[in-house]
């Protein structure tokens, strides 16, 4: 059978692909798989057990085949670049971009979990001087971001502010090691939240589901609720959550296990 490259372009058309569409059905595709790897409940039915397998599966076999070509990708740059240039670039940088992670980790730990649309690359060394209290700083994109560079002024040393612009692969490190630490946050939380949980004997499947399935699940309601409406006295800050009584306040099992 001949093929023509006319198919592929009526084939475009038809299926009506854009980039909006793509990216709602990954979101869709990435809540279901985070939903399957969640621990099933005694009375799962079998088929939606064989379709979470199916779609952990799925996800594994394409993160394969883009580890692959990302492989092969590195590989190739790898072996274009002569070995004496390649060592001394190694060694070089190595130093540096430790210095980027350190400035990552405290970023991530002190201000925010992920680098906003447009912070890469920064253009000039000049520190924007926001008002960091101010709500003006949420007023637009370009405010977002100059209160983000604010935040990151405050914790870069000065001696990475010219590297900042310099360091063409800043961008890079900066993000991988703050994606990389919010990963070890998440991580660290979900071991963590079953045992703070444990005495409320909140299911670990609620304490992980999305916020809707928490809206809809009794238990939640009942922690989160104070006569039906979202109060800020909620009854899970009260020792005993169903009797708010001053003397319990703040002393819920939960903020115990935090502190």
């Amino acid at each position: 059978m001949v093929h023509h490259p006319d198919q592929d372009e009526s084939c475009n058309e038809s299926s009506g692909a854009n980039p909006a569409t793509d990216e709602d059905s990954e979101a869709s595709d990435g809540e279901e798989i985070l939903s399957a790897l969640r621990v099933p409940a005694a009375d799962t039915d079998i088929a939606e057990l064989w379709k979470a397998v199916s779609l952990c599966q799925k996800a594994l076999t394409e993160t394969r085949g883009k580890l692959i070509v990302a492989t092969k990708d590195l590989c190739t740059l790898d072996a274009a670049l002569p070995a004496k240039k390649r060592k001394g670039i190694l060694n070089k940088m190595g130093p540096l971009n430790d210095n980027i992670g350190h400035v990552a980790k405290k970023f991530t730990m002190l201000y925010c979990l992920w680098v906003i649309d447009g912070l890469f690359p920064i253009m000039n060394v000049n520190n924007p001087n926001v008002d960091l209290q101010s709500a003006v700083r949420w007023d637009s994109d370009e405010a977002k971001r100059s209160a983000v560079l604010m935040e990151l002024f405050l914790v870069m040393p000065e001696s990475l502010h010219k590297e900042m612009v310099k360091y063409k692969l800043f961008g890079s490190v900066f993000t991988t090691v703050l994606n990389q630490e919010r990963s070890n946050m998440l991580h660290a939380v979900k071991e963590a939240s079953p045992l703070i949980f444990a005495t409320l004997k909140v299911p670990d499947a609620i304490i992980f589901a999305s916020p809707a399935h928490k809206r809809d699940d009794l238990d939640m309601w009942q922690l989160s609720m104070k006569e039906g409406m979202y109060h800020r006295l909620a009854p899970i800050l009260f020792a005993d959550p169903n009797q708010a009584m001053w003397d319990g306040f703040l002393k819920s099992p939960v903020l115990v296990n935090i502190g």
